[in-house]
């Protein structure tokens, strides 16, 4: 990729994304680490392996791949979220090497308790945010998105 000329109006969205995104994250992340830690007693990480487990990743391999973290690391996860009764782990009928990972219905409750709880607590932020301003985030989020992804 060779080098662009940044005009100013460029130059100027980037600063902003730098001052607005990773703050902003910073505190959707703490919140999300609060209410595990304090109201389900799981690590921000075991949230993360909950997270990827409901997205369809049923292995610790793709657990570990993913995260970029070790596989023993992402195992004594697992393993702490089975003795939690969240995580219930079978062996593939097709591959009895392959242990197949999933959300038993308690960790399933526990995803939708967080991310509810998580969703009301970001309403409550932008709650003060008019119908335009909504648009215009949607909007926004929307063409970073397409930016980053193509």
């Amino acid at each position: 990729m060779g080098k662009i000329v940044i005009d100013e109006n460029l130059q100027q969205s980037i600063d902003k994304f730098w001052e607005v995104i990773p703050s902003l994250w910073r505190g959707v992340r703490k919140h999300i680490h609060d209410q595990a830690v304090e109201d389900y007693q799981i690590t921000l990480a075991q949230f993360h392996i909950l997270r990827h487990i409901r997205s369809g990743m049923d292995s610790v391999s793709e657990l570990a791949k993913t995260g970029k973290i070790s596989r023993p690391a992402i195992s004594r996860g697992v393993d702490t979220l089975v003795h939690k009764g969240l995580v219930n782990r079978s062996t593939d009928a097709k591959d009895r090497r392959h242990i197949q990972l999933s959300l038993t219905d308690e960790g399933e409750t526990l995803l939708n308790e967080l991310f509810g709880n998580t969703r009301d607590w970001m309403a409550n932020k932008m709650i003060t945010l008019t119908e335009a301003d909504l648009k215009i985030i949607q909007q926004g989020l929307d063409a970073l998105q397409k930016a980053f992804t193509e």
